[in-house]
């Protein structure tokens, strides 16, 4: 028998996170709780209708409409080949007869693959290495450098202070130049110039902006210019990258196969920023990621600040499984939640910034009862049906 619940989670944040764009108070998600028998399997989502069109109502009702007991049955468990096999051949076909979105799609992706790791023993980055990753599987390491994020609401002298060590640093800038140089020189005259800096802008500067501020920052040696421009502006991002020889890092633009293709196709980048719920899952990602590197496009494995507990460890996991990306983007769950809803929560090593590989059966931890009180809505499924609880 089948059981499942869908929760929208609202956690209030310690301190706000602000870019250009939003500021952020509160962590909010999608939780979906999968069970059957005795083992459970869990995923989780963060629609942004800015990145992929979706809102937390959309995909809340979109899931709704999904026949769990249908999915399960297209599931093959005679081994673990069959199982991820059949999961495979199920997110090809839209998962039967639904047309789910990106995030619908990750977050049912993910409870199912976290099931399969219970189900057969193993975990998340090892069905990764055997199933998706083109390249022999690697030796695993033992821990993972991670980049350090400073928002606008954090100064910059704080964040130098109190952040490091650093191997990668992501600043978010905001339309101000005389501000933005100003953290940007304080950056390069206090730490090591060996150091890459990202500059995210999220959107928010025109193309006059981005010739303007990219000028007067040459000499202080930007990796890369995070989405600066609306998303899917390719012929401006190819301008910038080919003409005036801006270094480029697509983030909001590339959330599928199609989109990377443009990109490419557009020379319209140097770099992707890889984020698992915006690309639609794993498998998705995977091809994203395998994708860039016959294209010789960087990418990073990056995060997103209201990330409550299963994406810290699908992407955590999937650092482990891979090799390639510049960076890791560890989250910052541990300085913006007071309590967690997942045991044990993956921890970042803050005297060295690295973050320890995870090991167990699928996602490698399970829910604990401090969700409860975060719940903001509440959908049961019993019965071959959905419910709403709250």
């Amino acid at each position: 028998m089948i059981k499942a619940s869908i929760v929208h989670l609202k956690i209030p944040m310690r301190r706000p996170f602000v870019h250009a764009k939003s500021v952020r108070h509160t962590a909010e998600s999608i939780i979906l709780m999968l069970q059957r028998d005795s083992l459970c399997g869990m995923g989780e989502c963060i629609p942004r209708d800015y990145v992929t069109g979706e809102t937390i109502e959309s995909v809340m009702t979109l899931l709704q409409s999904v026949d769990l007991s249908y999915i399960f049955q297209l599931i093959s468990f005679d081994s673990l080949y069959h199982a991820v096999n059949s999961l495979s051949e199920l997110h090809a076909n839209s998962y039967g007869v639904y047309a789910l979105t990106n995030n619908a799609r990750c977050i049912i992706e993910m409870a199912l693959l976290d099931y399969i790791g219970h189900y057969f023993n193993t975990n998340i980055s090892s069905i990764i290495q055997q199933f998706y990753e083109s390249i022999s599987p690697h030796r695993e390491p033992k821990h993972i450098l991670t980049s350090q994020v400073c928002d606008l609401a954090l100064p910059i002298h704080e964040f130098v202070k109190d952040r490091g060590p650093f191997h990668c640093i992501k600043i978010k800038l905001n339309n101000n130049l005389a501000d933005n140089m100003h953290k940007i020189t304080y950056l390069r005259s206090t730490l090591p110039n060996t150091i890459p800096i990202i500059a995210d802008v999220n959107m928010a500067w025109s193309m006059d902006e981005v010739l303007e501020q990219a000028a007067a920052l040459k000499p202080y040696d930007i990796t890369y210019y995070e989405e600066p421009l609306k998303k899917g502006s390719w012929d401006d991002y190819q301008q910038l990258k080919s003409r005036y020889h801006v270094p480029i890092m697509l983030d909001e633009s590339i959330c599928t196969m199609a989109d990377a293709k443009k990109a490419v196709a557009s020379h319209a980048c140097d770099a992707f920023n890889i984020r698992v719920p915006k690309c639609g899952g794993i498998i998705n990602t995977m091809a994203i990621i395998q994708f860039a590197k016959q294209h010789g496009i960087a990418f990073q494995l990056g995060t997103q600040v209201a990330e409550t507990g299963p994406l810290i460890l699908l992407e955590r996991q999937l650092a482990g499984a891979i090799q390639g990306y510049f960076t890791y983007e560890a989250g910052q769950h541990d300085r913006y939640f007071d309590d967690y809803i997942i045991s044990p929560m993956p921890i970042i090593d803050r005297q060295l910034n690295i973050a320890p590989i995870i090991h167990g059966r699928g996602l490698g931890a399970v829910m604990t009862p401090h969700y409860e009180k975060y719940v903001n809505k509440k959908i049961i499924w019993e019965n071959k049906r959905w419910t709403v609880c709250k």
